[in-house]
């Protein structure tokens, strides 16, 4: 059984955007003002630095490998893969 700290968990909420830029990121490549929003917020919020989040060339994605337990994901699959084991996929949005 896991227990957690006495201490309770606190959300940080970023500070909202500046509009100006929120709506210069909207014109400039089509989006919705909370999308621009959003990416203003995370650092993104030139057309640019936009597009190559929202659209990144392979060379600029993380290394899956430095997720956590992928060394071991990556065993468990293929050794389900070797001995004819099915699969199943699961996921969602995020």
């Amino acid at each position: 059984m896991t227990t957690l700290s006495a201490q309770p968990l606190r959300w940080v909420v970023a500070p909202p955007p500046d509009d100006g830029e929120v709506g210069r990121l909207a014109a400039d490549l089509r989006l919705p003002l909370a999308l621009a929003g959003i990416l203003v917020q995370r650092g993104h919020g030139t057309p640019d630095a936009a597009r190559r989040f929202l659209r990144p060339d392979l060379a600029d994605l993380s290394d899956p490998f430095a997720l956590a337990g992928m060394d071991g994901a990556v065993e468990v699959i293929t050794g389900a893969v070797r001995r004819g084991v099915p699969i199943l996929v699961h996921g969602d949005y995020d």
